[in-house]
């Protein structure tokens, strides 16, 4: 008997690496699903290990019914026992009797299955003067005969002993791989699926379970603890693509400040939760004013010059349209003079449209090729109260454009620099870019497109790993209504409950 064990991605491909590897007639011994890397019982790669022999289940040439892999073998001699008659006596050569096939009348069996062996009763062998000893065996101290009705020989060494059982047992063999593959109705197959599904469902909640649990430092937990309305806001996180570390670390933050009562009320713990998530959002904004009112404000302030801010990102995160936004909202909410500047002149037609922006909303807008045009485009602006400085988007990957940008920036000297993100990209893709931005010094992050956003986990993801206070956030392509300042409350909110859906806008 050949012994082996395959792996593969799923019982399908497992089952042909055996039928390919141990032929259609392989006995499958065991079989077991396990995750590849796996830590804590989260994550990991699903796979399924397979035990399989290739045990020979070739039929004698006198057309009798093979025996089933690890059946006895046959005897060398058989014979038909006559009701009443002794059985012969048993010789060194003689072995037990091949198992009876038991098959219902009419009933057919499965294609690649094996009908149900059920085993002879072994018959009582007639007395004799003492049991034959195997050459290889020393021979046992004979007994003296004694005369009685049915002696009971001595078994051999070798000889597994008898059942107690009065009657048969049958016996079912393990399945071959033929009968895996049996034809099953809808009913059936419908389900083993329903059975799968509810126990992944339990694997994933225990794997939750014990990730909670062991978010809490020094504590122990156990499984049960964990479960009831902070349980459901974890798994709420975890939807929400919040980092698994983090929605730990916010679980356990929650149950060291509340306590048993207040644990098993759904409402207070939801807004502990969004609590915790409000302070993990930080902000940064500056209340647009003109320079008449910085002035009033601060008397030795003395000569002041306009506010630069300068909006800096990757190619399509929609900046030259956050910049109208802004400049619409600073001119029509706020009543603060405008000027723009764009150094966008790789894109076609994104210096008309800064421009048609600026003609509708009625700004002074000033186009510049290089950073000694910055310098004299700022130097125009002067009476403006605010300018907002629109960039070319680079690629992160493209360290030559990025050392270009670098070169503009240092010319206008922002007092604000927004780096410009898409809140519809991951978080770890969102962390890379923010690293090669870096360099040109964002002093705060602007997150758009959350109404194209799927999930919200990575808005407090991206604050926790890249350090930057959010500015404002934007919620669709209208000019200028669909921008706001970020807060808090309101992003914990998104981050927790998730987008509304069929609204059109993230709540």
């Amino acid at each position: 008997m050949k012994l082996k064990t395959f792996r593969a991605n799923s019982m399908a491909d497992a089952l042909a690496d055996v039928r390919r590897d141990l032929g259609p007639d392989a006995v499958i011994l065991h079989t077991r699903s396990f995750k590849a890397g796996a830590l804590l019982g989260i994550g990991g790669k699903p796979m399924v290990e397979i035990t399989a022999s290739n045990a020979e289940t070739r039929e004698p040439a006198n057309g009798s019914p093979a025996p089933r892999p690890g059946a006895r073998p046959t005897t060398a001699g058989t014979y038909t026992a006559t009701p009443g008659a002794p059985r012969p006596a048993a010789s060194v050569e003689s072995k037990p009797e091949p198992p009876q096939v038991v098959v219902p009348t009419g009933v057919e069996l499965p294609s690649g299955t094996r009908p149900k062996v059920e085993p002879r009763p072994t018959p009582k062998p007639a007395p004799t003067a003492a049991a034959p000893t195997p050459a290889h065996k020393p021979e046992p101290t004979p007994k003296p005969a004694a005369p009685a009705p049915e002696p009971v020989p001595q078994p051999a060494p070798t000889q597994r002993p008898q059942p107690s059982a009065p009657h048969p047992v049958a016996t079912t063999p393990r399945p071959a791989i033929a009968a895996l593959h049996a034809p099953k109705d809808d009913s059936a197959l419908a389900h083993e699926v329903a059975e799968l599904k509810k126990m992944m469902g339990q694997v994933l909640q225990s794997a939750r379970q014990t990730a909670v649990a062991v978010g809490q430092s020094g504590a122990k937990v156990t499984p049960g603890a964990t479960s009831g309305p902070l349980f459901d806001i974890y798994a709420r996180l975890i939807d929400q693509d919040v980092d698994a570390d983090l929605a730990e670390d916010i679980a356990a933050a929650a149950r060291d400040q509340l306590d048993s009562g207040e644990l098993a009320d759904p409402q207070v713990v939801r807004e502990t939760v969004l609590r915790l998530l409000a302070d993990m959002i930080p902000v940064k904004l500056e209340r647009p004013a003109s320079l008449a009112q910085r002035r009033a404000s601060d008397p030795n302030a003395g000569s002041l010059s306009p506010r630069r801010i300068a909006l800096i990102g990757p190619t399509g995160v929609g900046k030259t349209t956050t910049v109208a936004k802004l400049a619409a909202t600073y001119k029509l909410r706020y009543g603060v003079s405008v000027g723009l500047v764009t150094i966008d002149t790789y894109r076609i037609a994104a210096v008309e449209q800064l421009r048609t922006y600026a003609s509708i909303i009625g700004l002074p807008i000033q186009v510049v090729n290089t950073p000694e045009e910055m310098r004299r485009a700022i130097d125009e602006l002067q009476e403006c109260d605010t300018i907002f400085i629109d960039t070319a988007g680079r690629s992160q990957n493209d360290a030559g454009r990025l050392g270009e940008l670098d070169a503009f920036i240092k010319a206008a000297q922002p007092d604000e620099t927004h780096l410009v993100l898409s809140s519809t990209a991951s978080v770890n893709t969102l962390t890379r870019i923010a690293e090669r931005f870096m360099p040109l010094g964002p002093d705060r992050c602007m997150l758009t497109k959350l109404d194209e956003a799927v999930t919200f986990g990575v808005i407090v993801g991206l604050c926790r790993r890249v350090g930057l206070p959010l500015s404002f956030v934007t919620t669709g392509q209208e000019v200028p209504d669909h921008i706001e300042p970020a807060r808090p409350d309101r992003l914990a909110r998104l981050v927790l409950d998730g987008p509304k859906p069929g609204s059109g806008s993230p709540a």
